[in-house]
């Protein structure tokens, strides 16, 4: 028999028993007083690998999937993943494990009070050593690493208005707001707004601080939006919007 039995002082007893008819009844035991120590837990990073290379706007996943502690019950970890846990509640109670996320760049990754074993997140451009920490309180922390490059992104375009699809007429007038768009590096950048109906840009290097107001001639336009940092990196959307002739206006 092979079996594992959770932390604390046991007593194991075997029994046999002669089932012959002529022993019958006849038995003997012999047991055995074991101490199971409290086991480390183990820690492992599963995403990021280090393989797959990402950009300072991107949303990271990071799991430590195949990390826990046998001295933990499983119904304590997520229920997604496969975790090192015990699938039955330990006799001494369940183990709280800290677990802490951390960057070389940007230090602590796990906000202060909360332990995620699955989250994500952003980091900043450079050469990062991501280092995953498990602590039961009990033994030494364990740790996990993976080297992870980040590079710089162009400005990330959250546009309010105007909307994929948008509908109007050549006399009114359109408001773009991309107020809320970002530099994840921290660049200043300006926008720029073109037509694939028309030669020039109908706004030229606008704040993104700022809405911008423009009409457009009768057509079928697709609207390039284009962010440009400081550094030349440029990211671009395009939308479509409708615009049908407008009634004459009498003075």
């Amino acid at each position: 028999w092979i079996g594992t039995l959770s932390r604390g002082i046991h007593t194991v007893e075997m029994r046999v028993t002669d089932l012959r008819p002529e022993h019958i009844n006849s038995s003997n035991s012999a047991s055995e007083i074991l101490r199971v120590e409290n086991s480390n837990p183990v820690s492992s990073i599963s995403t990021p690998t280090g393989q797959i290379s990402f950009d300072s706007s991107e949303l990271i996943p990071f799991s430590a999937n195949g990390s826990g502690d046998w001295d933990s019950a499983c119904s304590t970890f997520p229920s997604e993943g496969n975790w090192w846990c015990s699938p039955t509640e330990p006799n001494a109670g369940s183990e709280y494990l800290q677990i802490n996320w951390s960057s070389s760049i940007d230090g602590r990754l796990t906000p202060v009070g909360e332990d995620w074993l699955i989250f994500e997140e952003r980091l900043s451009a450079g050469a990062h050593n991501i280092t995953l920490e498990l602590d039961d309180g009990i033994n030494d922390p364990v740790y996990s690493h993976v080297e992870l490059t980040i590079t710089p992104s162009a400005p990330a375009i959250n546009l309010t208005t105007p909307v994929d699809g948008f509908a109007t007429t050549s006399s009114d007038l359109i408001y773009l707001d991309v107020m809320e768009s970002v530099d994840y590096d921290g660049d200043s950048f300006t926008i720029t707004l073109r037509s694939n109906q028309l030669d020039d840009p109908i706004i030229n290097s606008m704040s993104p601080q700022t809405i911008g107001e423009f009409t457009l001639p009768a057509g079928a336009h697709v609207l390039s939006i284009e962010a440009t940092d400081s550094t030349g990196l440029v990211r671009v959307e395009q939308i479509t919007v409708n615009v049908v002739e407008s009634a004459p206006v009498v003075s």
